[in-house]
């Protein structure tokens, strides 16, 4: 799997999990951490469910087990291994009801290539079912995710599918903050918010444009992390550009970027995102792992995907995207000053991506 194939279907995945969403409100998803949730699925899966799998999540029903394995394992691998301060946790498991007993060669398999595992839970007694899944990702989450799953969704369910994913992280240069101040986000046509705006002024940020997009990226403390804002050109543009894109012509964007002289004017956000990872995926074609004639012998036999729940969380202010204090520094680059800069103001509804090497960890967007 060419990295940038890699790339571009990880894009294309992302998009069409955002395109299931409704087109108003601020959103985020994880696309990795549905991507990694998926992969443990995969493992267990045979069959045309697991053809139906593969054709959704990488682009082909012809690629061998062990390449699938590989990638995903040294995604989830080098992702968590964030440097300079930056953290983050993806956690994936699957909890199976125990009157299905779970096969030791899928654990051994999930536990080599994923560090990832699955578990038996007694779903009658489903209030402490719940709790202890609610405790594994919050225990994973750093405290910021709570209560994912409701005590009256366990009882009838065959297995849940769970993931969540945690990211903190700093600027490399940082917002000041008495330059923070309320402009109007134009939500649409008669309407705007006057909300918090994050400034900077004539400096050096990674910028490009096109005939749709203006295009920020902003680098974290490891810089191998950004977080990229695709503003649409036309004011109210968004959903009409999102039809004209595709993965590889974002993946192109993202590497046109180049070092150039910017002022810059960005909302300061919190969007957090619970969806029904059912709806969403049975919406993009994956749909047998979820019926009754799903095989998902390689888990457990006469079993199948009952529910599966997604929530992510994103804040970006000053600092970066968490409200907790940080001791970087600002970076500023020496250059000549040859022209005006560059205004990028994001007060109308855009997309975002938080990406590690160009690869979506969240996708998201503000409206």
């Amino acid at each position: 799997m060419e990295n940038d194939t890699i790339t571009q279907n990880e894009t294309d995945f992302a998009l069409r999990l955002l395109a299931t969403l409704p087109h108003s409100g601020s959103v985020v998803l994880s696309p990795l951490s549905i991507s990694l949730a998926l992969a443990l699925v995969h493992a267990g899966t045979r069959g045309t469910t697991r053809k139906e799998l593969e054709r959704v999540l990488v682009g082909s029903d012809e690629l061998e087990e062990s390449k699938i394995q590989e990638h995903f394992g040294s995604v989830m691998d080098t992702v968590t291994k964030a440097e300079n301060g930056v953290e983050t946790n993806i956690v994936n498991r699957v909890f199976v009801n125990q009157d299905s007993k779970i096969k030791q060669e899928y654990l051994d398999s999930v536990q080599k290539f994923y560090q990832a595992g699955a578990q038996n839970l007694d779903f009658f007694q489903s209030e402490q079912a719940a709790e202890i899944m609610n405790k594994f990702v919050e225990d994973n989450t750093a405290g910021k995710i709570k209560d994912l799953i409701p005590a009256d969704s366990v009882k009838d369910a065959f297995a849940f599918l769970v993931n969540a994913v945690y990211f903190k992280a700093d600027w490399q240069g940082q917002f000041e903050k008495d330059l923070t101040a309320d402009r109007d986000f134009h939500v649409h046509e008669g309407e705007s918010r006057h909300i918090p705006f994050l400034n900077e002024f004539d400096e050096h940020r990674d910028y490009t444009e096109d005939s749709l997009f203006q295009v920020l990226s902003l680098k974290y403390t490891d810089t191998r992390f950004s977080f990229a804002i695709f503003l649409p050109k036309k004011r109210f543009g968004l959903i009409d550009a999102l039809e004209k894109t595709n993965g590889d012509y974002l993946q192109n964007l993202l590497k046109d970027l180049k070092n150039s002289y910017v002022s810059v004017h960005i909302p300061k956000f919190k969007i957090e995102k619970e969806l029904d990872l059912k709806e969403t995926l049975e919406a993009i074609g994956i749909k047998q792992i979820f019926d009754e004639s799903a095989d998902l012998s390689g888990i457990a036999d006469r079993t199948r995907i009952s529910s599966g729940i997604h929530k992510a969380i994103i804040e970006v202010d000053e600092d970066g995207t968490t409200a907790a204090a940080a001791s970087a520094f600002k970076v500023k680059l020496e250059m000549m000053i040859m022209a005006k800069p560059t205004t990028f103001l994001a007060d109308h509804p855009f997309l975002f991506m938080v990406l590690f090497e160009n690869h979506p960890l969240f996708i998201g967007v503000h409206a």
